[in-house]
C-alpha cells in the first residue's frame, strides 16, 4: 500500500508540473519547486520521516493558493481535461508542498551552522562591506545611470519641491528627506542632474550602511564565512539590490528601514555584539522610516509593535518603550502635514480593490439593481468602467472615478462601501475573481512584471542611452528573461518563504526570528486589501531586503535567551 501511495504520489507531482505549464506566472517557482519536492519525497521515504498537522494545514493552503491563482488555466480545458485538473492540481501541489516542508522541518531540527573563525574585527568587516556597496553601487550611478534612476514618480516629487505645492499622494516626509539633499545643492549649483545625483548617491550610501550592518552582524554570528559572502554578494549585485540603490523611489528607503529594524532588533533580541544603545538608536531610526516613509507603514507598525507587546512583553520593556515612542512622535508628525499645506491623497486611493470589485460586477454582466447602477454611476459612469477596466491594475478606474465623481466619493464613502458590501454578497464568484486577479502577485509564485527599471525621466529623447547603459539593461533582463533566473525575483515564492521562515523558527523555538518576519509580511497584508497593481516588485520590495538576512539566522545555534533587564 505505500508504494502504492508514494507512486500516486510521484505520478500527482508529475502532472502539476505538467499542468502548470498553462500558468501564466513564473514557470521557474513551479519548476523548482517541482524538482525539489520529488528528491524530498525520496529522502522521507527512505528516512522514514513523515509531516505535522501544521505542515498538513499549510501545505493545504499553499497548494490552494496556485490552484486560486491559476483558475484561468481551466478555461480553454474540456471537461475531461478540466476534472483531471481540478483532481491533481491540488492534489499534486499538496505533495509538493508536503514533502518540502516536511524535509525542511527535518533540516531544521538536527543542522546548525559551525562556529567560524573570526579573522577580522566586526568593525573592519562592516567597513570594508560598506566601502564595496557603495563603491558598486555609486560607480553604477555614475557609468551607466547618471543622474539616477527616475520615473513619472520620481519626477512629481522633485515636482512638488520646484513648485512648492505639495500633496501627501508621495509621503511628504519622503519628499522632505529628497528635499534636504536637493534643493541646496540645486540651490549652490545651479545643475538641477546633479542635485538628483547627489540625492541618488545619498540614498545608495544608506542602502549600503544598512546591508553593512546586516552582513555584519551575521559575520559576528561566526556563520560560515561562505554564507556571509553570498548575502553580500546577492546585495551587491542581484539586479533589485543594485538598480533600487539609486532608484529615486519611496519604497527603497522604506524597505531598507524595515530591513535595518530587523537588524538591530535582532541584535538587542539576542544580546549580539556590545554597542547595545547604537542598535537602541538604529532600531528607533528603522522603526521611524517605516512610519514615515510609505503612507501604510505607519499601520504596520502599530500592528508590529502590537505583535512585539504580545510576544516579548515580559522581557523587553526597554525596547517596548522605544517603539512606544517612535508611534507617538510619528503620530504627531503625520498629524501635523495639513498644516503645512499639504494636498490629501485622493480619497479613491486606498479604495482601490472595492472600485475594482464594482467595475469587475459592471464588466461581468454581474447582478446589479436600477438603484445600485445609480449610485454606481454617481461616481464613474458604465460606460467608463467598460472602457477603462483592467484586471490587475486598478489606475485606469481609480482615477476615473476621481475626474468623474471624486468629490461625491469622498463625501459618501461609508455610502459607497455598503453598496460594495451589498453587490457582494450578490456576486461572490465576481468578486473573489477580481481579488485575485488583482492580488496574486503577492501570494503565487512570481509573475513577470514591471520590476526593475533603468528609466531616466530627466534624459532628452535626442540623448541615446549610453553602451554602459544597455549593457545594465542586458544585465537586468537576463534575470527577467530566464525561467531560472526570474526566480531569484518572484515575490509570491519569497512570501512563501517568509511564511516557511516563520514556521520553521517556531519548529526550533526562536520567537526572535519569527517576529523579525513580521513586518515584511505586514506590507504584504496591507498590499491584498489595497495594491493598485497585482504584482509591483517595489511594494515587496522589504520581503527581499529581509529574506538574505533572515535565513541564515535560522540555523544559528545558541543557547536559551536569558531574560534582558527589565526597566523599572
Amino acid at each position: 500500500m505505500k508504494k502504492v501511495i508514494g507512486y500516486f504520489a510521484i505520478f500527482a507531482i508529475l502532472a502539476w508540473l505538467s499542468l502548470l505549464k498553462a500558468t501564466d506566472s513564473v514557470y521557474g517557482a513551479y519548476l523548482v519547486l517541482g524538482v525539489a519536492s520529488l528528491f524530498a519525497f525520496t529522502y522521507n521515504r527512505k528516512n522514514k520521516i513523515s509531516g505535522t498537522k501544521p505542515i498538513i494545514v499549510l501545505s493545504i493552503i499553499f497548494s490552494s493558493l496556485v490552484l486560486l491563482a491559476n483558475y484561468n488555466i481551466f478555461r480553454n480545458f474540456r471537461i475531461v481535461e478540466k476534472a483531471y485538473g481540478l483532481v491533481f492540481l491540488p492534489i499534486g501541489g499538496y505533495f509538493v508542498f508536503y514533502s518540502i516542508l516536511t524535509w525542511l522541518r527535518s533540516f531544521a531540527l538536527r543542522f546548525n551552522w559551525k562556529n567560524a573563525n573570526l579573522k577580522c574585527s566586526t568593525k573592519k568587516v562592516f567597513l570594508l562591506t560598506f566601502a564595496c556597496l557603495s563603491i558598486v553601487y555609486i560607480a553604477t550611478l555614475l557609468i551607466c545611470c547618471f543622474p539616477a534612476v527616475t520615473t513619472r514618480d520620481s519626477y512629481r516629487q522633485f515636482h512638488m519641491i520646484d513648485t512648492g505645492v505639495f500633496s501627501d499622494h508621495h509621503p511628504f516626509y519622503h519628499t522632505m528627506l529628497i528635499k534636504m539633499i536637493y534643493s541646496p545643492v540645486y540651490a549652490i549649483f545651479g545643475n538641477q542632474n546633479f542635485a538628483i545625483f547627489c540625492f541618488a548617491a545619498f540614498q545608495a550610501i544608506i542602502m549600503a550602511a544598512i546591508f553593512a550592518y546586516a552582513i555584519m552582524t551575521l559575520y559576528q554570528l561566526k556563520i560560515n564565512r561562505k554564507v556571509v559572502v553570498i548575502v553580500a554578494a546577492v546585495f551587491a549585485f542581484l539586479p533589485c539590490h543594485l538598480v533600487f540603490s539609486f532608484t529615486v523611489w519611496k519604497d527603497v528607503l522604506f524597505a531598507g528601514g524595515i530591513l535595518l529594524f530587523a537588524v538591530s532588533s535582532y541584535r538587542i533580541l539576542n544580546r549580539v555584539g556590545n554597542n547595545n544603545i547604537i542598535d537602541y538608536i538604529l532600531a528607533a531610526l528603522g522603526a521611524a522610516s517605516i512610519c514615515l516613509l510609505r503612507n501604510n507603514g505607519f499601520y504596520v507598525f502599530i500592528a508590529t509593535a502590537i505583535i512585539f507587546f504580545i510576544i516579548f512583553r515580559r522581557t523587553q520593556l526597554r525596547l517596548l518603550a522605544v517603539f512606544a515612542c517612535v508611534i507617538l512622535i510619528s503620530f504627531v508628525l503625520k498629524s501635523l502635514i495639513p498644516s503645512f499645506g499639504v494636498t490629501p491623497t485622493e480619497s479613491t486611493e486606498a479604495y482601490s480593490i472595492p472600485l475594482q470589485q464594482i467595475a469587475r460586477v459592471v464588466v461581468d454582466g454581474g447582478d446589479i439593481s436600477s438603484e445600485e447602477r445609480d449610485k454606481i454611476e454617481k461616481v464613474i459612469s458604465f460606460d467608463t468602467i467598460k472602457r477603462e477596466y483592467i484586471n490587475y491594475i486598478s489606475d485606469p478606474i481609480k482615477g476615473a472615478a476621481w475626474n468623474e465623481g471624486g468629490e461625491y466619493f469622498a463625501e459618501h464613502k461609508m455610502e459607497y462601501l455598503a453598496l460594495w458590501f451589498n453587490l457582494g454578497i450578490k456576486n461572490p464568484k465576481i468578486y473573489a475573481k477580481a481579488w485575485i486577479d488583482q492580488t496574486r502577485g503577492y501570494w503565487n509564485g512570481g509573475y513577470v512584471y514591471w520590476n526593475i527599471t533603468l528609466q531616466n525621466f530627466y534624459r532628452s529623447e535626442s540623448e541615446k542611452p549610453s553602451f554602459f547603459n544597455k549593457a545594465l539593461e542586458y544585465y537586468v533582463a537576463f534575470f527577467n528573461d530566464f525561467t531560472l533566473t526570474r526566480v531569484l525575483l518572484s515575490i509570491g515564492l519569497y512570501v512563501w518563504i517568509g511564511i516557511i521562515i516563520v514556521y520553521l523558527s517556531i519548529v526550533r523555538r526562536d520567537k526572535s526570528i519569527a517576529f523579525l518576519m513580521v513586518a515584511p509580511l505586514g506590507v504584504i497584508a496591507t498590499l491584498l486589501i489595497a495594491t493598485p497593481v497585482y504584482s509591483e516588485f517595489r511594494y515587496a520590495y522589504s520581503m527581499f531586503c529581509c529574506i538574505p538576512f533572515v535565513l541564515p539566522l535560522l540555523f544559528v545555534k545558541r543557547p536559551r535567551l536569558k531574560k534582558a533587564k527589565q526597566l523599572k
